[in-house]
């Protein structure tokens, strides 16, 4: 991934010279692996997008007319599995974004000796309300999370770790409203999952999100995430700039 925030070297040199090599570098690695994910799923979405233009929207008009979906064969059914493949791991790799992440912000927020957080409670619904946390980092998280896309994502991603995955119906109908292209047909289909935003009565009960076309859902979730990425890495990199004068004689 493209990012302005991060020359690797001098963010991992300042880290060592800040919280020494061991804490230094887990906050480092902790960070470029929100870096790599990024760019895993970027990689997948690229993929993905080249298979629908190149082994499904040639011949759409022709399957939006035949296609069966009691008939598992064909090449637009091999096409699926790839599709299919490439939206999943996405989904893992952007999802993956989140914990690593709140890893980061945390130890660098919060010295060694004043952690309350047993390792495993290091996620990201954890530290972005931890109150040891800096406010300017806790409302860039919150931001992050703040709409059902978040959610939705989090219910793709744990569906397919836990439940099964997440299949992804071609949609031929045209249903009287305007030509489908083949970016709009190709669907994640409805999975169930937690979102308190979704405003049900009972917080508990799990929310059911829509069909939704693939690569467009997953498009506009990197084109979300990606950005206030950006803004909490640059944030972290400035505070760490003045610690390192604040040390300077």
């Amino acid at each position: 991934m493209d990012d302005p925030h991060i020359s690797s070297e001098t963010l991992r040199t300042d880290l060592f010279k800040e919280f020494g090599v061991d804490d230094g570098l887990r906050i480092y690695r902790s960070v470029m692996s929100c870096t790599d994910r990024l760019t895993y799923a970027q990689f997948r979405l690229r993929h993905l997008s080249k298979v629908i233009d190149e082994q499904v929207a040639p011949y759409f008009e022709v399957w939006q007319e035949t296609y069966n979906v009691d008939e598992p064969e064909g090449v637009f059914n091999q096409s699926q599995w790839e599709i299919r493949m490439l939206a999943t791991e996405a989904v893992h790799h952007l999802h993956s974004v989140f914990d690593p992440l709140a890893c980061a912000i945390y130890w660098f927020n919060v010295p060694v000796a004043q952690q309350k957080l047993p390792p495993r409670d290091v996620t990201f619904y954890k530290v972005r309300t931890c109150e040891q946390i800096s406010l300017s980092y806790r409302e860039l998280m919150k931001d992050i999370s703040s709409t059902g896309s978040f959610f939705h994502l989090a219910a793709l991603s744990n569906s397919a770790k836990h439940s099964g995955v997440v299949r992804s119906p071609f949609s031929h109908e045209r249903n009287g409203g305007h030509p489908l292209t083949a970016e709009e047909a190709i669907l994640f289909e409805s999975c169930e999952g937690p979102n308190p935003l979704s405003g049900e009565p009972n917080p508990t009960r799990l929310h059911k999100f829509p069909e939704t076309p693939i690569s467009i859902y997953l498009k506009s979730e990197v084109q979300r995430v990606a950005p206030i990425f950006n803004k909490l890495v640059g944030l972290l990199r400035s505070d760490l700039t003045l610690r390192l004068n604040e040390h300077k004689p």
